[in-house]
């Protein structure tokens, strides 16, 4: 919108409001002369120009005449007032997008864990948690599952804020599954619920779904598929900034965050985090219940633990090719043992065999038992392969959340 036009567009709508302050002062004249003077004063004129009341006055043509020239009138300003409005919100939606597009001095935030990075203004802190007490935003790592943004940091101590949060979710439903069910814990939206739609994020499927904004139901729901697990972003409201930092996410390269552990003899890879090696099992046997002996067998474990005489957290990895089903195969090679705390030494695996999936994979999964810990199995399983991931706890700590994300990014090839 040029000089000219904003100086058009001042002079018109001044004039208007002139006219419109007029209107209502001849109106409200008009009111009061007509219960003071108007019927007698009308009847005299009338009886006095007899001709100009009734053909030109109350003349049909006068009546078109005036009818066209008051639609023409007030069509004129309400089709002045529509674009000339249409054009200032191009102009100030242009202006927001014009000044959202200079990001050269915002921060970049990489989470290394789930591959995914977005930018951000370097006068805000993304963050993980709250310490109401002192009260500060406790800075996210490149680690975190949960992770937020919010216009106006003030207000997530006392308020309710407008934030863009991303988190990590370990489940076996699908991205659709999961919107739908979250879209039916929010009370506010009742029986209508926003549809949710197959959509695309930084360039990789995902569904998405849209709401009235606000604190609780959100502006904007994106659930993405991330090997395995879920990637869920929520936008309370739309904002220009919220949408600007969103506009800015993508997924890096994997190989960023972790390593990537490729078997091609036995047809599946897994992707494991920097930090840990590769170490071969000197285990000869499945388990301690089993005279089988594995096709492999070796363990992921920290450097920090490595060389150590000492009996450190792990999480292996155990191969087999037979002909049995992935049931028959755990029944066989670990047998239902006594539960902890009956009496020692005791080994063992639970007796419940649980079925799930994990990612597009059919898995079951059951504790075992030992006398110096336990250890949690995932067993998937394709043809006449079966591979077997535990997470091994010992006294010294274990790795369940490594090995939570470590077994939803296994696949077969």
């Amino acid at each position: 919108m040029n000089i000219f036009s904003k100086v058009f567009n001042f002079i018109l709508n001044f004039i208007w409001k002139i006219f419109l302050g007029i209107g209502v002062i001849f109106a409200a004249i008009s009111i009061l002369i007509n219960f003071l003077f108007v019927p007698r004063l009308f009847m005299e004129l009338s009886h006095k120009f007899p001709y100009f009341f009734k053909n030109v006055l109350f003349s049909w043509k006068t009546t078109i005449f005036l009818s066209v020239l008051l639609i023409v009138f007030v069509g004129g300003v309400f089709a002045w007032q529509y674009f000339a409005g249409r054009e200032e919100a191009e102009e100030i939606g242009t202006q927001e997008m014009a000044s959202g597009a200079d990001i050269s001095s915002w921060q970049t935030y990489r989470n290394e864990e789930y591959w995914f990075e977005f930018k951000y203004p370097s006068d805000h802190t993304v963050y993980m948690g709250v310490d109401q007490e002192k009260p500060l935003l406790i800075p996210a790592t490149a680690q975190s599952d949960n992770v937020s943004i919010a216009t106006r940091e003030a207000m997530v101590f006392c308020c309710e804020p407008t934030v863009l949060s991303f988190s990590v979710k370990v489940t076996t439903k699908t991205a659709r599954e999961w919107a739908e069910e979250f879209l039916k814990s929010i009370p506010e939206w009742g029986p209508e619920l926003p549809l949710v739609k197959d959509s695309t994020f930084a360039g990789k499927p995902a569904v998405e779904a849209k709401g009235p904004g606000g604190y609780n139901p959100p502006y904007r729901l994106i659930v993405s598929p991330l090997d395995g697990l879920l990637l869920v972003i929520i936008q309370d409201g739309n904002d220009p900034l919220l949408n600007q930092i969103l506009s800015t996410s993508r997924f890096i390269e994997e190989t960023a965050g972790r390593k990537v552990y490729r078997n091609e003899e036995y047809g599946f890879e897994i992707k494991y985090p920097q930090g840990f090696s590769i170490v071969p099992s000197s285990r000869e046997t499945i388990s301690p219940d089993s005279e089988s002996v594995p096709s492999l067998a070796m363990y992921f474990a920290a450097n920090e633990w490595l060389g150590q005489q000492l009996n450190y957290p792990t999480i292996g990895i155990t191969v087999s090719r037979t002909n049995l089903s992935a049931k028959q195969w755990i029944e066989e090679n670990f047998l239902v043992g006594v539960e902890p705390g009956q009496y020692e030494p005791y080994h063992g695996r639970s007796k419940e065999i649980t079925e799930t999936t994990i990612g597009n994979y059919p898995a079951l999964q059951f504790d075992y038992f030992f006398a110096s810990g336990h250890s949690q199995h995932t067993v998937f399983w394709n043809k006449d392969t079966i591979v077997s991931l535990s997470n091994n706890v010992t006294g010294l700590g274990d790795y369940e959340e490594v090995y939570n994300q470590m077994f939803s990014t296994f696949k077969f090839l």
